[in-house]
């Protein structure tokens, strides 16, 4: 299967798009999901150029579905991909679906938005998976705030845990569900509004997100 980069005419098209510099454009047609293609835009909206990526993931889509049906490969999942709607959420917003959620999901929920994770990475993330981070600079300050809530334990992988019925250890679960009871939203669409608090009024809102992981 061929490099997304390596598709149709996408390379000239969009050789000095966003898509151009992020790990998408290397990977290969099948082993992108939308999952990918939607932290890609929620990145790309917290730098301001939501607009851009947007564009460039529709032209690639459409030069993706163009060699399939040229016979090149099957359809991948990537083609599946829907923009989600635009989503402006306040800080007060943030703060109250992360109590409804309850620790440690609040955290986790959190944690994710902050590093561009999905929910199903951030349930399997493990203790050397966060060192790794840690090494190349990829936790901001809030993302470190966020570990506190599930301290390091011994023999116990998973950075991110909660109690099970007997009292024992257990990975959290159910991150999207818990996501669309708490704000009604999908995890994209999450995504989005969070992207859109943060350039709205970054600074305001972290120290009143930060007050919430403080209680």
């Amino acid at each position: 299967m061929p490099a997304l980069k390596d598709v149709g005419r996408i390379a000239g098209l969009l050789g000095v798009s966003p898509l151009s510099t992020s790990p998408l454009w290397s990977r290969a047609v099948d082993k992108i999901n939308t999952h990918a293609i939607y932290a890609f835009i929620a990145q790309m909206s917290g730098d301001g150029k939501r607009d851009q990526a947007e564009t460039a993931i529709s032209i690639a889509i459409n030069e993706v579905k163009a060699a399939v049906e040229r016979g090149e490969f099957p359809e991948p999942q990537m083609v599946d991909y829907n923009p989600p709607e635009r989503v402006y959420l306040t800080a007060g917003e943030l703060r109250n679906g992360l109590r409804y959620a309850k620790q440690p999901k609040a955290a986790a929920i959190l944690f994710a938005l902050e590093t561009h994770l999905t929910p199903a990475e951030v349930e399997g993330l493990t203790w050397t998976q966060v060192a790794r981070m840690k090494r190349q600079q990829q936790l901001t300050e809030l993302a470190e705030k966020c570990l506190l809530a599930c301290p390091q334990q011994i023999r116990f992988k998973y950075a991110f845990w909660q109690q099970n019925d007997i009292g024992g250890l257990e990975p959290i679960f159910g991150i999207d569900h818990a996501v669309f009871d708490a704000f009604g939203m999908i995890w994209a669409e999450l995504e989005n509004g969070y992207a859109n608090l943060i350039r709205i009024d970054g600074p305001a809102d972290r120290k009143s997100v930060e007050t919430y992981l403080r209680n």
